[in-house]
């Protein structure tokens, strides 16, 4: 395994992981699409702060969540989330796209 396939294994079990955390908080939501905006509010002010997760591994879950939210279409909830991406600080575009979606 490369670099870039451990990061994107990691990148999608996060991805996993919120969306698991949001279903047993949330049990009316069984797939991704039925995702509001106050279930990722409440991801971002309850759910890190409850897994006792260091900084830096908060910070990978925000990328994560981040590329949720565009794999969503939902690109507008980056301002209220407070996850839009700083142009000024550059790096890499992202891009992000949904290759497969299957039934949980």
């Amino acid at each position: 395994m490369s670099a870039s396939d451990i990061t994107i294994k990691r990148t999608v079990n996060r991805i996993q992981v919120i969306a698991d955390a949001i279903e047993q908080r949330f049990t009316e939501i069984k797939k991704p699409e039925k995702i509001k905006l106050k279930h990722m509010l409440y991801i971002k002010n309850h759910w890190y702060e409850s897994q006792n997760f260091s900084t830096v591994t908060i910070e990978d879950y925000k990328r994560s969540m981040r590329l949720m939210i565009t794999a969503l279409s939902r690109e507008h909830w980056l301002f209220t989330l407070d996850l839009k991406k700083d142009l000024n600080k550059g790096g890499r575009p992202t891009v992000g796209r949904v290759i497969r979606s299957k039934a949980r």
